[in-house]
């Protein structure tokens, strides 16, 4: 029986290992998926930002700690910079993440302090894309501005 138990354990034990030695390829893609939806994140703040032709001292900082957030390189800021069309839309299955995000585009309309026609557009334009409705960019205006926009910090 000592024996036995010895073998199971052993077996037991080495099939752990190999399990985590071997890459889950869900989490894999699953990691993937997320710093494609990361890119693309950042890439319409940086379109926001942009959209008055200047990158406000708020604004560079904002993007900046979003980038170390998200875990981007140099060269994934480089790629989205220099080539922004190349990265597709990677919309969230769940509602919340979607809306997250634009809490998030909000966020940075407002880090300027002003509210342009363009940023908006662009805000509505991506709410769209995101299947949300996109009078709920008023309301997200709203609730930051209410709570001092302490969120996007």
């Amino acid at each position: 029986m000592g024996f036995e138990r010895k073998l199971f354990t052993n077996k037991a034990f080495l099939f752990s290992k190999i399990v985590k030695e071997r890459k889950n390829p869900f989490a894999m893609k699953t990691r993937k998926m997320k710093k494609l939806r990361n890119k693309f994140l950042l890439k319409s703040l940086l379109l926001i930002a942009l959209s008055n032709e200047k990158l406000s001292i708020g604004e560079k900082k904002f993007l900046q700690g979003k980038a170390v957030k998200f875990n981007l390189t140099e060269k994934d800021l480089r790629k989205i910079v220099s080539h922004p069309e190349k990265l597709k839309a990677i919309i969230p299955d769940d509602l919340g993440e979607r809306i997250d995000m634009l809490y998030e585009l909000v966020s940075m309309v407002l880090r300027d302090g002003i509210i342009t026609p363009e940023e908006l557009n662009i805000c509505h334009a991506i709410a769209e894309k995101l299947e949300v409705i996109p009078n709920c960019i008023e309301q997200i205006i709203k609730d930051l501005e209410r709570k001092g926009n302490k969120a996007a910090a």
